[in-house]
């Protein structure tokens, strides 16, 4: 191994924290980027060609992880509650009449504990580091918030929380590996002034909103390869994936995407293919 990463135990062990830091990066771990998409792959196949701009959030064990967990815990400690009892009291204060509402439970102490562990977790599940490997395994969230003001002609919002894991193999030249996410996703998008086509072929009628809901499960998957760097500012590495977005609401979306990083700064593109046939997205932002 010190041949592999370096000539002293000190630069042996810097090099393998860049290279396992590098491979998390090059694995997409955590983003925030500005993502166009032209046509409607996700609304109705009778709707016009229009155009949805969004910011993109992506994190694994960081701050949107960690607001899902709080929440996890809180409905777990909330759970844990039972015998719970309501009642009234009315009292007359002159001309005023005043009702007061309590309301008493018992709350298990393992319920509320099981809680405040889940609220406090950072986020890993695993993570190992060594002999040219590294794995990793966290809990996950995402946030895509679309609007107008952004350029396009739609606003909306989606979140979804879940699991993500990594595998990545390194060595003098280059790396490789492996990352796969499983979230349930939830979120509505409204398009403005679209066209919507008549079955009589007459002339278009017009949509002043016209409403695509997701509830479901985004299934991603992707391969990855990166030359390790001396520092982080000079990743370079290039991903391939696919994407499934089972929705359970309305239609379901399918993607095939490209994604090259250098440095923090990262481009994806991607070929969409849903209820109205294929759009293609372009995505830029910042991966670390």
């Amino acid at each position: 191994m010190g041949r592999l990463l370096g000539a002293s135990p000190h630069g042996a062990a810097r090099r393998l924290l860049l290279v396992a830091v590098a491979s998390t990066a090059a694995s997409s771990g955590c983003r925030i980027g500005f993502r166009s998409t032209g046509g409607d792959a996700t609304l109705p196949s009778q709707a016009s060609v229009g155009r949805t701009n969004m910011i993109r959030m992506w994190d694994e064990g960081g701050l949107l992880t960690r607001i899902g967990l709080g929440l996890a815990g809180g409905a777990v400690a909330l759970g844990s509650i039972s015998n719970v009892n309501t009642t009234q009291d009315t009292n007359r204060v002159g001309d005023t009449v005043v009702t007061t509402t309590t309301t008493t439970g018992t709350l298990d102490t393992a319920g509320a504990q099981a809680g405040a562990d889940i609220a406090n977790s950072d986020g890993k599940i695993a993570e190992s580091y060594g002999r040219g490997r590294s794995f990793g395994a966290s809990f996950a969230g995402g946030l895509d918030i679309a609007s107008e003001s952004l350029g396009g002609d739609t606003s909306g919002w989606q979140g979804e929380f879940g699991f993500a894991a990594r595998s990545a193999r390194f060595g003098r030249a280059f790396g490789w590996g492996w990352r796969a996410s499983l979230t349930y996703g939830y979120g509505k998008f409204t398009a403005h002034e679209r066209l919507l086509e008549r079955q009589d072929r007459g002339p278009p009628d017009i949509a002043e909103e016209l409403e695509h809901k997701f509830s479901g499960v985004n299934a991603r998957f992707g391969l990855f390869m990166f030359k390790p760097p001396r520092s982080l500012k000079g990743l370079l590495a290039t991903e391939t994936y696919g994407k499934a977005e089972l929705n359970l609401s309305d239609g379901s979306v399918y993607r095939l995407g490209q994604r090259l990083q250098v440095g923090f700064f990262y481009v994806e593109a991607e070929l969409v293919r849903g209820n109205s046939g294929a759009s293609t997205s372009m995505e830029v932002g910042f991966g670390f």
